[in-house]
């Protein structure tokens, strides 16, 4: 790799810069001709540069390779499809190409970490011979930057252009380190908005592909397995055994409402499969295994089979019964939502906190409302079910607990400010805090106007739609970096949020 600038630079050495854990890299033997060459070859690869802000031109000679037969997608990062390249196999072919880095949210000349990706279709391979990088453009545009109140949509294809960038070839996941079922749902169900939102047919394409391989996987008993089994990433391995440990309720809730969310997505002669596989799921773990109050426990986790109630599993129960009944009708399946929604409805104190049940002991513990790694689910539970619920005291007991939430006084009141949003520091709670936008934007929707909400709403939606500065949030952050940790979730809460804020109610694929 040649950087033909000098305030650029690379980082390390090639082994370092072709990132591709798990891809299959291979650094083999290449003809360009007359001479033979060392050559990355991959199932889809990462070149990681740290570049000044500018608009860059790249030259990169592909090598024509056996293993690829289809066109291979090149994207910068922020930049997606901005070639792509067909090499007839055999040949060694150089293409052009250029990209440009934006300004840091410092507004600093200071240098900021880009990938190119490299992605043929599934099955396939790269091979990439060499690659150069000149600025032929210092700075960025001189206009203004946009309004992030009024950016809402670019944010949302921003977002929707990362996931279908970085959905992993084969497995369709959309991050090599992240290999439960319940992350890839946040990112199906930020496309199937996006989809609705943009009318952008590739959005839907790419999350009916992840469900597609979900649905392929489904056991003969209906059950499933809360990972994504066989995925090739070496630090994941722990979680692999011959014979899967985990299908819980509280993961496989979250990815299995994504069969019916999609099916309302599709024209009604496509679907029937996924209605059927969301109706055999149902049939197997939740339909007539509530306990008596309503609640579910979470089932086998790690090997162990846990019994008691668990609030986070009957969360997300409430969630895919919602959204089964949404899409069927079905009203034995609805009246199984309201019973999981009047429990949760009922864990909520007049403060505003939450006595929450952990799927590992039978007493509950009252946690605070910012503890939203766990209280997103239930929230998220109740309202899909106040969407679909036709009984006035279901309709009661949820907005009851909903207003105790926001104005209990220890309820959210007490720890978001009021021109101010979430940043919490801990990756495992930004993803949640990034998707409260979009669950406040649904419980003002139900309660009414309301200045506070109105207040959160308007600073959640100016911090996550800003390119600049939603990186805090780790959102739009580059994937497969110890930096970027869950990056991936935390950006599809986001743009689950931005897309509830542009059209409330799409959160459920409601109209």
């Amino acid at each position: 790799i040649v950087i033909a600038d000098g305030d650029t630079v690379g980082l390390g050495s090639a082994g370092q810069i072709f990132r591709c854990a798990g891809l299959d890299l291979r650094f083999t033997d290449g003809s360009t001709g007359p001479e033979t060459v060392r050559v990355a070859r991959a199932r889809f690869l990462r070149t990681e540069l740290a570049l000044a802000p500018g608009l860059y031109e790249a030259e990169a000679r592909l090598l024509g390779d056996s293993e690829t037969t289809s066109p291979i997608e090149i994207s910068a990062f922020g930049e997606p499809g901005i070639a792509s390249p067909r090499i007839e196999d055999g040949a060694s072919e150089v293409i052009r190409f250029r990209f440009r880095v934006a300004d840091t949210a410092s507004g600093d000349a200071s240098p900021a970490r880009t990938s190119l990706l490299w992605k043929p279709r599934p099955g396939e391979r790269v091979a990439l011979a060499y690659l150069r990088v000149e600025r032929v453009e210092t700075g960025t545009s001189d206009e203004p930057a946009p309004d992030p109140l009024e950016s809402g949509r670019d944010q949302l294809r921003r977002i929707a252009d990362y996931l279908v960038a970085y959905q992993v070839p084969e497995f369709a996941n959309f991050d090599y380190t992240s290999t439960a079922w319940w992350e890839a749902s946040m990112a199906v169900r930020t496309l199937l908005a996006a989809a609705e939102i943009l009318d952008e047919d590739a959005y839907r394409d790419a999350a009916r592909r992840t469900v597609d391989v979900f649905r392929a996987r489904q056991w003969e008993d209906g059950d499933f397995c809360s990972y994504i089994e066989g995925m090739p990433n070496p630090a994941a391995q722990t979680r692999k055994l011959s014979t899967c440990d985990t299908h819980n309720r509280a993961d496989l809730g979250s990815i299995t409402a994504c069969l019916s969310l999609l099916a309302v997505a599709l024209p009604e002669s496509s679907r029937t499969p996924y209605l059927t596989a969301h109706r055999r799921y149902l049939e197997s773990r939740i339909l007539g295994q509530a306990m008596s109050d309503g609640c579910f426990s979470n089932g086998r986790f790690e090997g162990r089979d846990y019994g008691t109630c668990y609030s986070v599993a009957t969360g997300t129960s409430a969630l895919t019964l919602a959204a089964y009944a949404t899409a069927t009708g079905d009203a034995d399946v609805r009246r199984a939502a309201e019973e999981a929604a009047r429990f949760l409805a009922g864990t909520f104190t007049e403060s505003g906190t939450i006595l929450f049940h952990h799927h590992d002991r039978a007493e509950p513990e009252e946690i605070d409302a910012s503890w939203f790694h766990n209280v997103y689910y239930v929230l998220e539970g109740l309202i899909a079910v106040a969407h679909v619920t036709d009984d006035a005291s279901v309709q009661r007991a949820i907005a009851d607990a909903l207003r105790r939430y926001v104005h209990g006084p220890e309820g959210l009141a007490a720890f978001l400010p009021a021109d101010g949003w979430i940043s919490v520091g801990s990756r495992r709670q930004q993803g949640k805090a990034n998707g409260m936008l979009g669950l406040l934007v649904e419980i003002r929707a139900l309660l009414g106007p309301d200045p506070t909400l109105d207040g959160w709403i308007a600073a959640g939606t100016q911090a996550l739609c800003d390119p600049q500065e939603c990186g805090r949030y780790a959102v739009l952050l580059p994937p497969f970096q110890a930096s970027a940790d869950k990056a991936e979730v935390c950006t599809s809460f986001a743009g689950l949020s931005i897309a509830e804020s542009l059209r409330p109610g799409i959160l459920f694929m409601r109209p």
